[in-house]
């Protein structure tokens, strides 16, 4: 199978997981590490625009690609929220709703499939993923230039995690047809 150029893109920012995740456990002790992984985690996150814009621009939406998309970003934004809760940067529950929220949509996607249909991400899906690489990104400042204050980065944090209940509530209205 020959994969198009916004695949390769999207795989790239799969390979980019480890990397980052180790450049984060490693900030705690140097903060320079801190801004090398926000410089590849701004990197990777732009992937996920120019992989989009890519498709749509040469015609080159395929089902692999929106499943490897949304595939990508969950271990993208996991992976990173792993290393971040590792080094206390990041409280657990936060991870556990994006988690528990990405297993369930994932979920119903694959009940569509057996039924043949491809549940594309929705627009309040797409918003989650662009508000928790924002807040990802404003983590990372913090690592490294100790800003903003951490109640700035728990209110961010609480509306980061009510959008992704509430994206994630949308998926299951009329997912009733897959059961």
């Amino acid at each position: 199978m020959r994969l198009n150029i916004p695949t390769r893109i999207t795989l790239i920012r799969v390979a980019l997981i480890p990397f980052l995740m180790w450049l984060i456990l490693l900030s705690q002790d140097n903060a320079i590490y801190g801004l090398i992984a926000l410089f590849v985690f701004v990197t990777g996150s732009l992937t996920d625009w120019l992989d989009g814009y890519l498709a749509r621009k040469n015609n080159q939406i395929t089902n692999l690609g929106k499943f490897l998309d949304q595939l990508a970003d969950k271990a993208f934004i996991s992976g990173t929220l792993c290393a971040l809760v590792w080094n206390h940067e990041v409280s657990f529950w936060l991870l556990a709703i994006i988690i528990i929220r990405d297993t369930a949509v994932s979920g119903i996607r694959m009940l569509a499939a057996s039924k043949g249909e491809v549940i594309a991400a929705n627009f309040i899906g797409k918003s989650k993923t662009a508000v928790q690489m924002v807040y990802i990104v404003v983590v990372l400042v913090s690592i490294v230039a100790n800003w903003p204050h951490q109640m700035a980065l728990t209110l961010f944090a609480w509306i980061v995690g009510i959008i992704t209940v509430l994206s994630g509530l949308t998926y299951f209205k009329g997912s009733g047809k897959y059961l």
